[in-house]
């Protein structure tokens, strides 16, 4: 399931460009593709800087977590853009049997429900890291995974939820109050770089498999964005369709 087909010749590239057409544009991805490298240079901004930026380290690291919380929130955004109608289709299935959810998935908001519920709708929703592609004989070329590998939706919470930790204020009647602070605040850049160094891998160079509109988790036909971030410091992103090789 890791890897795409890219079809070579006119007539089954005019093929796929008809069988993508009632898909969401990919326009939308890329735009959140671009918030995404937003929030990858402000990070590496605060990171990289001699000096605080605010003046004060501990604020520094706050925003830098706030940013990891928006990148891991796009990415959960941006895996809904490819299964959207699936997803609307399964909030509708969850308000029928619950007469306080109003079922509109344009009201969702929280990343870690948003990952759960698109888990239901296509198992391999999220975006994989991919590798080179290597041209096959047949005149397809062949994206395997790249050197992360594949990750779950637990990996993107995790790292949401360390975040929320440092971002979050403290009861000022908690045990052993000034000491976690402190070792908030000595672990804070270690924890930060390790994270956007995932996230980074993750994103940066990755295949987003989707469900074809009218098709079953279990035996549906799937497509492919294969998204190249390209540079640190534009806003260029590339994004290529294709249909999964199966």
């Amino acid at each position: 399931m890791g890897q795409a087909k890219a079809r070579g010749t006119k007539q089954a590239r005019e093929a796929l460009a008809k069988e993508v057409a009632s898909l969401v544009s990919g326009d939308k991805y890329r735009l959140q593709m671009i918030e995404v490298k937003r929030r990858f240079r402000a990070a590496a901004r605060i990171l990289n800087s001699d000096i605080p930026l605010s003046g004060d380290t501990d604020i520094d690291n706050e925003c830098a977590f706030a940013q990891v919380r928006r990148i891991v929130e796009l990415i959960a955004f941006s895996a809904l853009i490819a299964d959207r109608g699936h997803y609307e289709a399964q909030r509708l299935r969850e308000a029928a049997k619950n007469d306080k959810d109003k079922g509109d998935y344009t009201a969702d908001w929280k990343a870690g429900e948003i990952l759960k519920r698109l888990k239901k709708v296509n198992t391999n929703f999220l975006p994989q890291s991919a590798g080179d592609p290597v041209a096959g004989p047949d005149n397809t070329k062949h994206i395997p995974y790249g050197a992360i590998g594949p990750k779950t939706h637990s990996d993107l919470i995790t790292i949401y939820q360390t975040a929320s930790r440092y971002l979050h204020t403290s009861n000022p009647f908690a045990a052993d109050l000034e000491a976690r602070a402190l070792l908030k605040l000595k672990e804070a850049r270690s924890v930060l770089q390790a994270d956007l160094a995932l996230l980074r891998g993750i994103i940066w160079k990755h295949n987003k498999f989707g469900l074809m509109p009218g098709s079953s988790k279990e035996a549906g036909k799937r497509f492919v964005w294969m998204v190249d971030l390209r540079d640190e410091e534009s806003n260029e992103v590339e994004i290529y369709t294709a249909l999964q090789d199966t």
